[in-house]
């Protein structure tokens, strides 16, 4: 019997349903496992492997229900194109020994694994929490643009774009400065006069003089959990924007978003305390 209570698919759903697909992990359904062997992944077979896997719909009645596939295939789309920005995957067959058994059909609905992919997708269970643009995780940043500015918005989602490029030193470095950001709202609200905080802000070690504002009045409890975040943040962003080598990979990159947010939800909800 088909599952009724059907819900959208947005593309972090499609995005994880598509590593568990690749990485072997979703249950095999015999039919849906190699409909088009010449491609690593076919968008149409992941569709209707997630039909039957997720939705409840019978492998036998699969072909019949098309306006579901069909309402969906966007975010799948979107996934599989997603994942070749990232550079797992790319656009085509495996090799050329394929290239004579596709049909018209079958162009842009094909994708193959490149050789950092199948590196990539050893490690596939690091992306069940995914920092990515469109996904939840962005979604909870987004929420406190409203307290902390667009210079916040900025600095988080070039973050999130340096993420999902590969570009790791940057996003640390982002990272930081939406850390950044987040002080100077805090010290304008705690001081009162924007043009003062900033003008100190621009000195020389004007990112502690900040700081020294926002805790100036805080509890021994936020001082140190304060301290720990922006200790971390500074860390990451002083090594990523100098000159040297520092080691900067993916791992610190996925640290530092989620130190950001953390931090984001500190300042939100002891709002009152460091501001006043």
């Amino acid at each position: 019997m088909k599952n009724t209570g059907q819900k959208p698919v947005t593309q972090e759903d499609a995005f994880h349903f598509i590593i568990r697909f690749l990485s072997g992990k979703e249950p095999v359904i015999q039919y849906y496992e190699s409909r088009n062997p010449v491609y690593d992944l076919d968008v149409r077979d992941v569709i209707r492997k997630y039909q039957i896997s997720v939705d409840g719909v019978p492998p036998a009645e699969i072909d019949n229900d098309s306006t579901r596939g069909k309402a969906i295939s966007a975010s799948f789309f979107d996934a599989a194109w997603e994942l070749c920005q990232r550079g797992v995957l790319r656009p085509g067959v495996k090799d050329g020994n394929h290239q004579s058994n596709i049909r018209a059909s079958d162009y842009g609905v094909g994708f193959s694994l490149t050789p950092y992919g199948h590196k990539w997708l050893q490690h596939s269970e690091h992306w069940e929490y995914y920092p990515a643009a469109g996904s939840r995780f962005e979604a909870q940043l987004e929420g406190f643009v409203p307290r902390f500015g667009d210079g916040y918005r900025e600095r988080y989602r070039e973050a999130l774009a340096c993420y999902q490029a590969n570009c790791f030193l940057g996003c640390c470095a982002m990272c930081g400065a939406a850390s950044e950001s987040i002080l100077l709202r805090l010290a304008v609200a705690k001081g009162g006069d924007e043009a003062a905080v900033l003008k100190r802000y621009l000195k020389g070690d004007g990112r502690n003089e900040v700081t020294k504002i926002v805790l100036r009045d805080a509890s021994s409890y936020l001082k140190r959990l304060f301290d720990g975040y922006l200790e971390l943040l500074k860390y990451w962003r002083d090594n990523s924007a100098h000159g040297r080598a520092c080691g900067i990979g993916e791992a610190e990159a996925f640290w530092a978003l989620g130190v950001l947010l953390r931090m984001a939800q500190a300042a939100d909800s002891n709002w009152d305390q460091l501001t006043t």
